[in-house]
């Protein structure tokens, strides 16, 4: 673990033992939810949220109508 990351666990009382990426689901209305658990620099966030939803294609509820010519 990193120099920061130990003070910080000091400082804040952060008790984990595995400080790896991970994404957790679960099914919700119409879909699935996805939570992301990462760390990363507090002044980085913004920028990590985004490039997230950059690469995620997200599919949702959608109605489509087709007129068929009978002549």
């Amino acid at each position: 673990m990193g120099t920061q990351i130990k003070r910080a666990a000091k400082k804040y009382m952060i008790f984990y033992n595995k400080l790896t990426p991970i994404i957790y689901t679960s099914v919700v209305d119409f879909g699935v939810k996805l939570t992301v658990r990462h760390l990363c620099e507090t002044r980085k966030r913004r920028g990590f949220t985004e490039a997230i939803w950059e690469d995620i294609n997200l599919a949702y509820p959608t109605t489509r109508f087709y007129k068929v010519d009978n002549t």
